[in-house]
């Protein structure tokens, strides 16, 4: 019996989810998780296991979906998406220069060119 914490990580991608049931059931190891009531040595605890599996990767693929969504919305605005790179700051959604960083980054590259 292989037992996890949790099968959050395992349920990324079905196809993954029935390579491990596969492996683990033609070696007779059954699994386990600590944090969710499924026993996998079990018709019923394998199809909990798959159905949750399904759900977990729309989850996911949901998610991609609205930040995908997000980060082109905020492109068409003209506003930066995640974070400001080192000798910058973001102004009300749009890169401007933080002097502090940029004086750093400009003898950075004073060094590089000596």
């Amino acid at each position: 019996m292989l037992s996890f914490l949790g099968f959050k990580r395992i349920y990324r991608e079905s196809c993954n989810i029935n390579r491990y049931c596969s492996w683990l059931n033609s070696h007779d190891i059954g699994f386990k998780s600590c944090t969710e009531l499924i026993d996998t040595t079990s018709p019923e605890g394998r199809l909990l296991f798959h159905q949750f599996g399904s759900f977990a990767q729309y989850e996911r693929e949901l998610i991609s979906k609205r930040t995908r969504f997000g980060m082109i919305k905020r492109l068409k605005q003209g506003l930066w998406n995640g974070q400001a790179p080192y000798g910058y700051k973001i102004v009300k959604g749009k890169l401007a220069i933080n002097r502090k960083e940029a004086d750093v980054v400009k003898m950075i590259f004073k060094f590089y060119l000596k």
